[in-house]
C-alpha cells in the first residue's frame, strides 16, 4: 500500500517541488494551499504523513496543528520541524514553548 502524503504550504513551487519529488518516490500526494483547504481537505481523507508550513498567510501552521489536535485520535500528534535559516530558530522556540515540538 502507497503513503498518502498531503503537502501544504502558501508557495506553489514549493507544492510542486515536494511534490514531484514524492511522486518520483512513488508517494501519493495531495496539495492545499493554505490551512483552510488542507483541513477540508484533511475531513474528508486520510493521509499517512502531512508537510506544512508554519508561516502561511491567514491560518498558518501552528493553527491547523491546534485544530488537528481537536479530532478524536489526534490528541498526541508529534509534529516535526524541518526549517531553513537561523532566523527561523525564534519561530521554533516559540512553538516549542506551545508544545507543538519535542
Amino acid at each position: 500500500m502507497t503513503a498518502r502524503i498531503l503537502i501544504v504550504d502558501d508557495s506553489e513551487s514549493i507544492r510542486e517541488t515536494l511534490g514531484l519529488t514524492l511522486r518520483f518516490k512513488g508517494y501519493e500526494v495531495q496539495e492545499a494551499e493554505n490551512g483552510e483547504q488542507a483541513l477540508k481537505i484533511l475531513q474528508q481523507d486520510v493521509f499517512d504523513l502531512v508537510f506544512c508550513d508554519l508561516a502561511m498567510p491567514g491560518m498558518d501552521g501552528r493553527e491547523v496543528i491546534r485544530r488537528l489536535r481537536k479530532q478524536p485520535g489526534l490528541e498526541n500528534l508529534g509534529p516535526r520541524s524541518l526549517r531553513r535559516g537561523e532566523r527561523d530558530q525564534g519561530r521554533i522556540s516559540r512553538s516549542r514553548r506551545h508544545r507543538m515540538y519535542r
